[in-house]
This record gives C-alpha cells, sequence and structure tokens, in this order.
C-alpha cells in the first residue's frame, strides 16, 4: 500500500493520496531509487500534495540514491511554487547531491529555470557556492549559452573570475 502513495502523489491524485494518509500508510516510504511521495509530487508539481504530505510528517530533506532532496527535483523541474512551498516549510537550500555535490541552485541554473534561481537567491542560496569540481551555477549556465539568466547571475553578483578545483574559470 506504500508504493500506492507514490503512484497517487505522482500523478495528483488528492483524494487518494488524502485517503491514504488518514489508513497511516507510510509518508517516508521509499522506493528502490530511494524516492519518496514528496519527491514525486514535488517533480510533476502538484502543490497541493506536497502540501498535504508535508502536514502529514514527510521529512522534507530526504536525499534518493543519488543525494537529490525534493527541493533539488522541484528545482531540476522548474517547479516554482513547490520550490516556495519547501522553502517555506524549512528545505535545506544548500543541500548537495551525492555525485558531484551540486546544489538545488546550481541544477535550476543548469536548466535554464530563472524564476526558480531568482527564488533561491532571494532565500539565501549561495551565489558563488561551488560543488565538489569547483564549478559554480553561473559555470553551468554559460556551458549552456543561456544568455538571459548568465546576465541575472551576474546582474545579482555571480563571480566571474572563480575558479573550478582544476584552476580554470
Amino acid at each position: 500500500m506504500n508504493d500506492m502513495l507514490i503512484t497517487a502523489a505522482s500523478n495528483g491524485w488528492e483524494d487518494a493520496v488524502k485517503n491514504l494518509l488518514n489508513k497511516g500508510v507510510n509518508v517516508n516510504w521509499k522506493d528502490d531509487q530511494g524516492r519518496v511521495a514528496l519527491m514525486f509530487a514535488a517533480e510533476n508539481g502538484h502543490f497541493n500534495i506536497v502540501s498535504k504530505l508535508l502536514n502529514a510528517g514527510a521529512i522534507i530533506d530526504l536525499k534518493d540514491n543519488r543525494g537529490w532532496t525534493a527541493l533539488m527535483i522541484a528545482g531540476w523541474h522548474g517547479q516554482l511554487h513547490v520550490v516556495r512551498e519547501l522553502l517555506n516549510h524549512g528545505a535545506d537550500i544548500h543541500a548537495k547531491s551525492n555525485d558531484i555535490g551540486s546544489t538545488t541552485l546550481m541544477l535550476s541554473a543548469l536548466r535554464g529555470h530563472t524564476s526558480v534561481v531568482r527564488e533561491l537567491l532571494d532565500n539565501g542560496a549561495d551565489i558563488n557556492e561551488k560543488n565538489d569540481v569547483g564549478n559554480t551555477a553561473l559555470k553551468y549556465v554559460a556551458e549552456r549559452g543561456d544568455e538571459a539568466i548568465i546576465q541575472e547571475l551576474l546582474d545579482l553578483g555571480a563571480d566571474i573570475e572563480a575558479k573550478n578545483n582544476d584552476g580554470r574559470t
């Protein structure tokens, strides 16, 4: 029955989520990839379900097998309203993935989600934070060539001279 909660959360079935929670399913049950219902709801932008899961005791900063949190997943998919909700509930804006230590800011910038990037920066994300290989959000955006978000990051104080771990800018 726990896997049914993930299916319902992923598909946006609010009534089913409510019924399953009322029946006592484990809100923090993980699938074989380490993902929980909150992550699926966040990925698909199901704001009301994210709120229900949080109110039912979903642990906001659980990580999946890649080390991604619900906030990272929402940011990667550009789900601005969900990002706001997770931040309002205290999601760790500085959490890093397991692979190379990417943050939600880096992931959102890489995907070109300017509104999410702004929201993260407004909530205290470090614009010049580096991942484990020394890259910043600006570095990833520059590789994509997204001029609008490059300019946005520069206007907000991104360090154009930041060097990665091998000494390159």
